[in-house]
């Protein structure tokens, strides 16, 4: 799934607080807001995402990068301010699939995707709803048997079904012929016959005014604890790859036969993707852990032609007889202990996903890996044979 998030807006009403940043790097529980919006979507399956960008856009870039979580990130710079729907439109441009997420760069609202995904309609557009008290800043919605009746943004006095700001568009829907107008006023209100309704309780957040900026650094922290998830723990060298002895260089890499096609297919089960690996070849001097970062990218850069991404890798760099002292140590990271399995799962749960153990998978062609995920209480172990991953 592809994002396109709003990103280049001034923040004057977040001055006070916010001094020489642009609004969505405000730092909000200990990181910048964005980041919160690129784990969000992370958690719910998108892979690439463009950032519609143009106040202070370098800060930006250089904050967030090419790379977040295993998603692509590109960039569309405004040279010019275009509104919200010539920055959507401008975006298009950098997007690849047939249907587009699009939402705030300074809102989160907790809406599964992945369910709202499910709603995709040729020339049709999907809005994401929720019922509030107070909507005075927000566009309020109403909607009759399924079906978007009256859309007006921001009516000031209202409670009612406002709009979230988060749509899933047809990339073909024709959005307007001038290059500068405003998506809310110039396409939604006048487009109300082609609105899908998505209704969600989700947890909202907007740090556009000051109070809410600063609900946003109590709330945040916990607004997306919990979430259940499964895993699949792929060993790497003789599981997704062919086993060339200590392999590093991206010209050896060849994957197994059916590899990149079974991990797509596990990914679309819901599996979060993750590899573990003993990576002895950095205690014994022959490569190093940037070494492995460098192939990690290239495998995944691979896998994008198969629609699917590893969502974490993990390896161990240890071993008792090598030849690096601060790698030669007995630790309980190397396979067959299982504390790389242990370490994703603390890594997700601080992303807010419960691992279950019980239903997640590992593959691995030696006994060293089965036995790491019985030791963890992964609920099913499947042993990779003459290179050939197994078919799930």
């Amino acid at each position: 799934m592809e994002a396109i998030i709003l990103a280049g807006g001034l923040g004057l009403r977040l001055r006070e607080k916010v001094y020489e940043e642009p609004k969505v790097l405000a730092e909000t529980a200990g990181k910048p807001f964005i980041f919160h919006v690129l784990e969000y979507l992370y958690r719910n399956g998108v892979t690439h995402a463009v950032l519609a960008v143009s106040y202070m856009h370098e800060k930006i870039i250089a904050s967030v990068g090419n790379y977040f979580l295993g998603m692509t990130i590109d960039y569309s710079v405004e040279k010019e301010p275009l509104g919200t729907g010539g920055a959507i439109k401008e975006a298009m441009k950098k997007c690849r699939e047939d249907f587009v997420f699009v939402l705030n760069g300074d809102t989160v609202f907790d809406v599964d995707l992945r369910e709202m995904y499910k709603t995709a309609t040729k020339d049709r557009l999907t809005i994401a709803l929720k019922y509030m008290d107070n909507a005075d800043r927000r566009g309020i919605v109403e909607t009759q048997n399924g079906v978007v009746t009256y859309f007006k943004e921001k009516e000031p006095g209202k409670s009612g079904t406002i709009n979230g700001g988060i749509y899933l568009i047809d990339r073909k829907i024709p959005l307007a012929k001038k290059k500068k107008f405003s998506f809310e006023y110039d396409f939604l209100e006048k487009n109300c016959d082609r609105l899908i309704p998505f209704v969600s309780d989700g947890y909202f957040i907007d740090i556009g005014i000051p109070e809410d900026y600063e609900r946003a650094q109590r709330e945040v922290p916990g607004m997306l604890t919990g979430r259940k998830g499964k895993a699949a723990f792929l060993d790497r060298d003789g599981t997704i790859n062919i086993n060339t002895g200590h392999l590093f260089r991206r010209e050896d890499f060849v994957f197994t036969q059916n590899a990149p096609e079974a991990i797509a297919r596990l990914k679309e089960q819901g599996y979060y993707i993750t590899v573990i690996s003993n990576q002895a070849g950095v205690a014994k001097g022959m490569y190093t852990e940037n070494d492995i970062a460098k192939l990690n990218e290239f495998i995944n850069k691979k896998l994008r032609s198969y629609g699917v991404i590893i969502d974490s890798f993990f390896h161990c760099p240890h071993h008792p007889e090598g030849t690096v002292k601060e790698y030669t140590v007995d630790c309980d990271c190397r396979k067959p202990k299982p504390g790389m399995i242990f370490k994703a799962v603390d890594y997700y749960k601080s992303l807010g996903i419960e691992i279950d153990l019980s239903q997640s998978i590992l593959i691995g062609d030696k006994d060293s890996d089965i036995q790491s995920g019985e030791t963890a209480g992964v609920g099913k172990c499947i042993k990779a044979e003459n290179n050939i991953f197994p078919e799930i």
